[in-house]
């Protein structure tokens, strides 16, 4: 199944296949032994080979003794990470993130290549090995394991995977493992780093869609189509935060708000509030500083790879040039001349060699920084990404607590009014009662008031029946009086007053009463709602906290293990050059030039 064991492809050494000194590799040229070293240096190669330098003794030759040693761990030193050193330049294969920033892994992915599924189609596949059990998953199972993930723990910063195949390319070049072994190599190390990230997160290490993940007897088709994926609801905001396959009857009742929705935020907060805003505007301004370090240092990780590509293809046409210079020497040499000859033709050569070992080295370093630099740093920059999703709900769910409260405030007030409009009313009722009883004048123009035909009637009509109306309008006047002149055809706003609120004098009284019923009741839901939007918005912060917290904690430490790899790897790299220069050195100073 193994893509990279049965390839064909050309590996990083330029001369597999030939019989050249380096056909399989650096590291099976033993060292101290080299066939075109005069006898009588040997001794002295062999101490520069199997000399141990330090890092300051390093620095002291390469830029002499007036370097200052700063007083660092030691760690840095080339003595004190031989080992490391070592596996670093031990062969062809890619050193991948995961083995510099952890240690000991808990998830490997062990191979990668064809294979078929239960459904007959043939795929690639990446085999995770845990907990002693093998399991092969494709891509796409990675892509909707972490899309559950984000919706399934919409608090915590998911680990991000490797971004899918632009569209174009599959017009251009079809994905085949042939083709693409270099891309499926980085997927495989970066899928890696993916469930490692994961399984150091205990909200997903313990969650029951990982765990079915890393079950071979589980099958992924089956677990997406079962709960609690298939019961999640399509808005997170309308569901508990910490569990949102466990809605309750008001979560659905809970306003959704939109991203710029930021005018609630502005309203009076408490001092644990203020706080809270206060720290977690600091963990943006934080996002947005990595994120203008990130955005250039990527760039020039790119820019020094391909650089040191440039290099080396530059240093190998070189070698090659004084490769084919010293058997040109050879062949046109007279018989009186070989020894001299011979001589010369070997330090040529030696060049040569030392100019090759800075060209494989220089290789082997672009891949280095591939490995160790670039793929961390986007992946640095996909966990700001998700970070960002994450503050951006937490923000969500705080408008959303904000509109509740504004809302309740509202309703309140609401009521308070239609409360005091009823009250005012009532007062005035009772004082035009009492003054309609004392005068005719205003008994009459309140008969006009209710009854407007009334004023075409003849003068002595309604003065005829002044009495009469004196004596029977303190019976119904009463009942008629505070009609809304638009009552009849305002009825139906006043039962939605947040679309269109009537102001409550004119409203009748049993309007302001029926209102006044129907907010009390949404006022007693509304808090219901406040008080269970106050419990989700804590776990949010909290969660939100602790995820955006170990975020940072795992980025620092991601920058401190890369800083002090790349610092290794640069000079283990000038380490080799070096030495294979000093090699070609001592070779050309025992060279005899006759006079």
């Amino acid at each position: 199944m193994s893509l990279l064991g049965d390839s064909d492809e050309e590996d990083n050494n330029p001369f597999a296949g030939t019989s050249h000194l380096y056909a399989s590799g650096i590291a099976a040229v033993p060292e101290g032994q080299d066939d075109f070293i005069p006898t009588n240096v040997t001794n002295v190669l062999s101490t520069v080979q199997e000399k141990k330098e330090t890092r300051s003794e390093l620095m002291n030759q390469l830029f002499g003794t007036d370097v200052i040693e700063p007083n660092g761990d030691q760690d840095f030193s080339v003595a004190a990470t031989e080992g490391i050193e070592d596996s670093l330049f031990s062969g062809n294969d890619l050193i991948s993130p995961t083995e510099y920033l952890k240690e000991n892994e808990v998830i490997k992915i062990s191979d990668a290549g064809h294979y078929r599924d239960m459904y007959g189609k043939y795929a690639i596949g990446y085999t995770i090995v845990f907990d002693g059990k093998e399991i092969t998953r494709r891509y796409s199972e990675f892509d909707t394991l972490r899309h559950a993930l984000c919706r399934l723990l919409p608090t915590i910063v998911i680990p991000p995977i490797p971004s899918k195949h632009p569209l174009i390319k599959y017009f251009i070049q079809p994905l085949s493992a042939e083709k693409d072994i270099k891309i499926i190599d980085r997927r495989k190390r970066l899928l890696a780093s993916f469930l490692n990230n994961s399984y150091n997160i205990p909200e997903i290490r313990d969650h029951v869609v990982f765990k079915k993940f890393l079950d071979p007897e589980q099958v992924w088709q089956s677990v997406l189509s079962s709960p609690p994926i298939s019961i999640l609801p399509s808005n997170n905001l309308l569901a508990p935060p910490l569990n949102p396959t466990k809605p309750s009857p008001l979560h659905l009742l809970l306003p959704s708000p939109s991203s710029t929705a930021n005018g609630y935020l502005e309203d009076s907060m408490n001092d644990e509030d203020k706080w809270l805003e206060a720290k977690f505007y600091e963990y943006e301004i934080l996002l947005n500083r990595f994120d203008k370090m990130l955005q250039p240092f990527e760039r020039h990780a790119k820019q020094t790879k391909s650089h040191l590509r440039g290099l080396a293809n530059s240093l190998a046409e070189l070698g090659a040039y004084y490769n084919a210079f010293s058997l040109e020497c050879a062949l046109v040499t007279l018989h009186k001349n070989m020894t001299y000859i011979d001589e010369l033709s070997k330090g040529i050569e030696k060049i040569g060699q030392a100019i090759d070992v800075n060209y494989v080295s220089s290789e082997i370093l672009s891949e280095r920084i591939l490995s160790l630099l670039e793929e961390p740093l986007g992946e640095m920059s996909q966990f700001m990404a998700e970070a960002r999703q994450v503050l951006r709900f937490r923000k969500l769910k705080r408008i959303q607590y904000r509109i509740v409260d504004a809302t309740i405030k509202k309703r309140e007030a609401r009521i308070q009014s239609l409360e005091s409009a009823q009250e005012q009313m009532s007062r005035l009722e009772k004082a035009l009662k009492e003054n309609a009883e004392d005068s005719p004048t205003i008994a009459q123009m309140v008969n006009r008031m209710e009854n407007p035909t009334e004023a075409a009637v003849p003068a002595e009509t309604v003065l005829s029946s002044r009495q009469r109306q004196r004596q029977g309008s303190q019976g119904k006047w009463t009942g008629r009086l505070f009609k809304s002149r638009i009552a009849h055809g305002s009825s139906h706003l006043s039962q939605s007053p947040t679309g269109r609120e009537i102001e409550p004098h004119l409203l009748t009284d049993d309007e302001r009463k029926e209102e006044v019923i129907r907010l009390k009741k949404e006022v007693d839901k509304l808090h219901e709602c406040f008080k269970l939007l106050t419990r989700d918005l804590a776990q949010v912060n909290d969660s939100t906290l602790g995820s955006l917290h170990g975020l940072f904690a795992y980025i620092n430490n991601c920058w401190e293990v890369i800083m002090k790899r790349m610092a290794r790897i640069l000079l283990k790299w000038l380490k080799d050059c070096l030495q294979a220069w000093e090699n070609a050195r001592n070779v050309i100073e025992y060279i005899t030039i006759e006079s």
